[in-house]
């Protein structure tokens, strides 16, 4: 069998059991960003991939919704006020995570 296809496929295959594993760490994270901010829960960002492929990915709306046409643009600064309260939350909570990771290696 093609080496290729049996990685896409282990690919989808974790990808799914690690989205039904997460789902009840979704579900408040959710509701929370449905009632803090502006409703909006996911969008799709662009990033450019391997051999300058252009691929989405889904997030967390984090910001409010036009923030990309506010003062600063696509780039955040420190107490960036377009931050939402959970996002700011949820933003540290993301950080100090990466923190604990990088000490481990």
């Amino acid at each position: 069998m093609n080496y290729h296809l049996i990685k896409r496929l282990f690919d989808y295959v974790s990808s799914a059991i690690g989205l039904i594993l997460l789902t009840p760490l979704f579900i408040p994270i959710i509701l929370i960003l449905k009632f803090t901010s502006e409703g909006e829960i996911i969008y799709l960002q662009k990033r450019i991939g391997q051999e300058n492929n252009e691929f989405k990915i889904l997030k967390f709306a984090t910001m409010l919704k036009n923030s990309p046409n506010m003062s600063y643009g696509t780039i955040t600064i420190p107490n960036d006020p377009r931050v939402t309260r959970f996002g700011a939350f949820f933003r540290e909570k993301q950080k100090s995570m990466n923190y604990h990771k990088s000490l481990m290696y």
